[in-house]
Order: C-alpha cells, then sequence, then structure tokens
C-alpha cells in the first residue's frame, strides 16, 4: 500500500471522496461510488466525542451523530459531524481547526488515514468472491 498525503477524507452517502498531494505541484482527488468500509466509517465516528467535547453540543441528542468528513492541512485539522433529523437535512457542524498539538486524536487520525489509503486501493465493503 502506497502512503500518500492523504488531506481530505469525506462520506456522503455511497460516495467516498479522497483528495490527496501527488506532488509538490499536483493534487489528486478519487470519487468511490460505493459503501465505505465499515473499519473506515468506525474510525471516522471515533472522533465523534471529540467533536462533540470542543464544541459543547449536547451529548444524549448527539449519540446518533457521524462525522463525515476529515480535513488536513497547516500542521493540523478540522472535521464535519452531521446528526441526522427525522424531517428534513441533517444539522452539520463543522469543528474548527484543531492544532496537532491535540495528541489524544492523533492515533485516531492517523488510523483514518490508514483506512483512507486502502480505500484508494480498493477495500470496500463490497464482499468479494473468492473464486479459486
Amino acid at each position: 500500500m502506497t502512503d500518500r498525503d492523504i488531506q481530505k477524507v469525506s462520506l456522503s452517502g455511497r460516495r467516498i471522496t479522497i483528495s490527496w498531494q501527488a506532488d509538490s505541484h499536483r493534487e489528486q482527488e478519487i470519487k468511490i461510488y460505493q459503501e465505505p468500509h465499515p473499519d473506515l466509517v468506525f474510525h471516522l465516528n471515533k472522533l465523534l466525542p471529540w467533536a462533540i467535547e470542543l464544541c459543547h453540543l449536547d451529548v444524549a441528542a448527539w449519540q446518533e451523530g457521524k462525522i463525515t468528513g476529515l480535513t488536513l492541512k497547516g500542521g493540523g485539522w478540522t472535521a464535519t459531524a452531521q446528526l441526522p433529523q427525522e424531517e428534513g437535512s441533517p444539522v452539520v457542524v463543522n469543528i474548527p481547526f484543531q492544532s496537532k498539538n491535540d495528541v489524544s486524536v492523533i492515533p485516531i487520525v492517523n488510523q483514518i488515514l490508514v483506512e483512507a489509503n486502502a480505500a484508494i486501493e480498493g477495500k470496500s465493503a463490497q464482499m468479494s468472491l473468492d473464486l479459486k
């Protein structure tokens, strides 16, 4: 698996968008139209308690929330959280820029990057048929 300088991971329904810096002059993006692998969703959602605390969100209300995006830039990151509603559009919260000094989330962010690279390499929620 190739390590890429991933800059953005975004989930929207059955679409995964991942952007990375290919070299000093070129950015690349891939859109994958299938269910994200549960590992990617799991690790993104590990950021939810951090987002709830950081943004002073109601813990009980946000238990059904999910992290739908992570952007890395300038020595830190931002994230997007969504709370589905019974009717209408979800509530969307953009988590303010956080520096990499917040060491509690570095292992989570690193695992998200591992899963994003795996998604680029073809890891998905679809079952593979090992026909030998």
